[in-house]
């Protein structure tokens, strides 16, 4: 699952066709799968990849410092604004490792959106999450679906089909089954 994600988002190389935007990115060229990554896919992981020793609102803005021309203000009031989207408004000062595992999945979706991606991939987003949290993550990608294609790898169906729009099963690398829900 995780070698999926790593081929769409460029970061592997990979025997077959991933076309975005009608163009194969295994043609493209370095800078631009970087550019790709940087600018139009956000990225959510399963153990979170914060830095621990460093603010809510640091971890947020960090993909802003080599992509932004944005002056400071605007990036602060858009890491605000994202945080109220993930209901943790006021904690921006915060530092990440005081931060419950809920929380600390909700900076990075915060994060994974700094850049109005196009894409967002989740690499089991409530693996380590309580049936609570795990149901408020998935509440938050589901609204997020609604203007980022949203693609969530997980091994836990139960929860998955109640939010997904489809689901594409696969064992060892090939797809078995999909399943389109309205």
């Amino acid at each position: 699952k995780s070698t999926l994600l790593n081929a769409i988002s460029t970061l592997i190389d990979f025997d077959g066709d991933i076309i975005i935007d009608n163009i194969h990115t295994k043609y493209m060229s370095e800078e631009a799968k970087y550019d790709l990554r940087l600018n139009e896919i956000g990225f959510i992981f399963q153990d979170y990849k914060l830095y621990e020793t460093s603010t809510v609102l640091e971890n947020i803005l960090l993909p802003l410092k080599s992509s932004s021309n944005k002056d400071r203000k605007k990036q602060i009031n858009l890491a605000k604004d994202l945080l109220k989207i993930v209901k943790l408004q006021g904690m921006e000062h915060k530092m990440v490792n005081t931060l419950s595992g809920g929380e600390k999945q909700r900076v990075a979706i915060a994060r994974s959106l700094v850049n109005t991606p196009k894409f967002v991939l989740a690499d089991e987003p409530t693996g380590s999450l309580d049936f609570k949290n795990s149901e408020f993550i998935m509440d938050i990608l589901k609204n997020i679906s609604a203007s980022s294609l949203v693609i969530v790898v997980s091994h836990d169906f139960e929860l998955i089909k109640n939010y997904a729009d489809m689901i594409v099963t696969m064992k060892d690398g090939q797809i078995t089954d999909v399943t389109k829900y309205e």
